[in-house]
């Protein structure tokens, strides 16, 4: 028998990129059948209701509300789904991120010769 969890997330917003790959990761894990992952407007509402993923409580979701479905093989897969939400919502810093040191005004005023 399969398990539907909703996880609402008040006034948690995030960019659509970030709620696609979220889902993505979601329904990759072992156990989970389907996920959606949207903000609570009535438009995203009407898509989780098109995908058979519009629980009651996720009815509830205001426009700024975050709001995560899943559809598991069970409850242990759901919940284990939903403990992994903020690991996959941290982006990690890319390498070109991670390496750039911005110049200082020391360096800057080093490398210019005044006439």
């Amino acid at each position: 028998m399969t398990v539907v969890k909703v996880e609402i997330r008040s006034g948690a917003y995030y960019d659509s990129i970030i709620l696609i790959q979220l889902q993505s990761s979601l329904s990759q894990l072992p156990g989970v059948l389907d996920a959606g992952v949207v903000m609570g407007t009535e438009a995203n509402k009407q898509l989780l209701a098109h995908s058979g993923l519009l629980a009651p409580a996720a009815q509830t979701a205001q426009p700024d509300d975050l709001v995560i479905v899943l559809n598991a093989e069970d409850g242990t897969a759901a919940e284990a789904a939903l403990n992994r939400i903020d690991q996959f919502l941290v982006r990690p810093a890319s390498a070109a991120e991670q390496d750039y040191r911005p110049k200082s005004l020391e360096n800057v005023s080093m490398n210019i010769e005044i006439k």
